[in-house]
């Protein structure tokens, strides 16, 4: 746990201003049902999540408990606790993944299920659709400095919003932000095919693996879950 916590990548500044906190999108894992019906837990699972008391709440390695009602008494109870005392783990619903995926799967990054070993995510970090609607009611100017970063376009004016006026403005804008978001998602994985700096880790993959594309979008906040 304490490696998972200490590991870091070698990142320009420019990738370090996009997310706070220098995130390495870890997670772990635990819990479960297997496909035999019995419950994938063992004492290292409670250790892991002990690790939040001994060296103290952290947003990495994101802790994910693949839940369902089968699962031991203790452990489902421990679980519980922890989650109260430290607000450090997320729970996903192990009798809906594992129809789909089987008991062999993982949480790749923050949410998205996917085979251990046979697939890989092309995660598409997030877009923090409140600031989109701040700067379609600031007329696309940030409201702490002023400068114009949307498009140009009327700002909304009157002592009261109007939710018609400002859905419109919305609208526009997020078209607006779908596209510089398409366009940032296509320079990272192009970046990321030709340096291929990840290439050790996908030697642990099975050849020509599964790819998808995943989004998280609505937050700006360092960490998973």
């Amino acid at each position: 746990m304490i490696k998972l916590r200490i590991v870091r990548f070698l990142r320009t500044p420019e990738y370090d201003e996009l997310s706070a906190g220098d995130p390495t999108w870890v997670t772990e894992s635990i819990g479960g049902i297997g496909d035999d019906g019995r419950p994938l837990t063992t004492k290292t699972s409670f250790r892991f999540l002990q690790t939040l008391y001994n060296l103290g709440p952290a947003p990495e390695p994101n802790l994910t408990i693949w839940y369902s009602p089968r699962l031991p008494d203790g452990f489902r109870n421990f679980t519980a606790k922890v989650a109260i005392g430290t607000s450090s783990i997320q729970f996903e619903s192990d009798e809906i993944m594992r129809r789909a995926w089987g008991d062999d799967g993982a949480i790749a990054c923050c949410v998205s299920p996917m085979l251990v070993g046979k697939q890989m995510q092309f995660f598409g970090a997030r877009a923090n659709l409140a600031k989109c609607l701040l700067y379609a009611i600031n007329g696309g100017r940030d409201e702490i400095t002023g400068n114009q970063i949307g498009p140009r376009s009327p700002a909304v004016e009157g002592e009261f919003l109007d939710f018609d006026d400002v859905l419109g403005k919305f609208e526009k804008m997020m078209d607006w932000l779908a596209e510089v978001y398409v366009n940032a998602m296509n320079v990272i994985h192009y970046m990321h095919d030709k340096y291929a700096y990840e290439r050790l880790e996908m030697a642990l993959h099975d050849y020509a693996p599964l790819r998808t594309n995943g989004h998280w979008n609505g937050r700006n906040v360092s960490g998973c879950g």
